[in-house]
């Protein structure tokens, strides 16, 4: 599976909800003893990945943002339980967040981040 720049899907990389609202990938990654890899962030844009993160009631959405793919969690939102992609040409970026939505990210070894970078 390769997206984005081409680059196939890292056999080290995981899939991980960031867990609360406004939380960056960073964050999320670190958390969990964890890097965020910017460059396997393509690989979470789709509806697929965030379906199997989050139970995206009310379907998928396209939207423009760094702090894209995720799930808007806000309840006053009119978007609430859409899960969003990027439609655009922003990249996404790990440190990245907005109070009304948690990101999916894609989490690797640090060490394994580092040395790809």
């Amino acid at each position: 599976l390769a997206r984005g720049d081409g680059r196939p899907l890292a056999a080290d990389a995981q899939f991980l909800g960031a867990g609360t609202p406004g939380t960056s990938c960073d964050a999320a990654c670190a958390a969990h003893g964890l890097a965020c890899d910017e460059a396997q962030l393509p690989h979470a844009n789709d509806c697929a990945h965030l379906r199997a993160a989050f139970s995206c009631e009310e379907g998928c959405g396209h939207q423009l943002g760094r702090e894209l793919p995720c799930y808007v969690a806000a309840t006053d939102r009119d978007t609430h339980g859409v899960c969003l992609v990027s439609a655009g040409d922003i990249p996404t970026t790990c440190n990245a967040s907005f109070g009304a939505t948690i990101r999916l990210c894609v989490c690797r070894p640090a060490a394994a981040v580092h040395a790809a970078a």
